[in-house]
């Protein structure tokens, strides 16, 4: 999990991609459902730096969906400050045009951590 959240919040979002689909394919149920909305968190934050307007909408959808079931502290993660993050940055995709949906090479997500760590 660690190996991802680093990937993830240096802007290595495939890498963070690849980390966690790792992890999802040894995993039951409920990590394998939570993981995989991680995957998906990461693939919108890669589908956006590439400029693609679909890909990142569905795949906030998708990584929502799995996300906001899980307890805000499951896997000792904030996740309740990341899904925030998630909805926000969702509202903002979907309010602009595909045709204006530029790359964003310098994306920088909001971090996903530990609730240890501050």
């Amino acid at each position: 999990m660690s190996e991802g959240l680093a990937l993830f919040n240096a802007g290595e979002f495939w890498e963070a991609h690849e980390a966690w689909e790792r992890i999802w394919r040894r995993h039951a149920e409920p990590w394998r459902f939570f993981i995989q909305g991680l995957i998906q968190a990461a693939a919108a934050h890669h589908q956006m730096r590439r400029g693609i307007h679909h890909g990142t909408v569905k795949h906030l959808m998708n990584a929502l969906v799995k996300l906001e079931v899980a307890p805000p502290d499951f896997a000792g993660l904030a996740l309740e400050e990341f899904r925030g993050y998630l909805r926000k940055l969702l509202a903002q995709v979907e309010e602009v045009e595909a045709a204006d949906f530029g790359t964003h090479e310098n994306l920088r997500a909001a971090p996903l951590r530990f609730l240890a760590s501050k």
